[in-house]
């Protein structure tokens, strides 16, 4: 399975998921953070995701560009007829503490077209 990850006080700006050159298939996604298939992320106390971009690949069918701030990996459908991998993403602060994203969350599911 995935990887479970806390990230407590952190503010993350100024970054770029920027996509290879490709076919059509150099997507940039999670400027700031890309969570992969089946991992969970826990955000923490302050915390601050602002300014960070995502850049296309170049080329004649240039990539996608998704989620300037956080991405979520997930594939539907089972794997080993038993277990769905999906990216989990929870926030949690106290009284006193400030989470501001100011960037795009996006997830597989509702930004990238599947094959039927």
């Amino acid at each position: 399975m995935g990887v479970n990850l806390t990230l407590e006080n952190v503010n993350l700006s100024d970054n770029n998921a920027t996509g290879s050159f490709g076919n059509g298939e150099g997507a940039g996604l999670g400027g700031a953070i890309f969570i992969r298939e089946g991992a969970q992320l826990n955000i923490k106390g302050n915390f601050g995701i602002n300014d960070n971009t995502v850049t296309p690949g170049p080329g004649k069918n240039s990539g996608s560009a998704f989620g300037s701030g956080i991405f979520l990996q997930a594939k539907s459908g089972t794997t080993n007829s038993t277990t769905t991998l999906t990216s989990t993403l929870t926030f949690t602060s106290a009284v006193g503490e400030t989470q501001t994203l100011d960037d795009i969350i996006a997830d597989q599911k509702g930004s990238v077209p599947t094959e039927t």
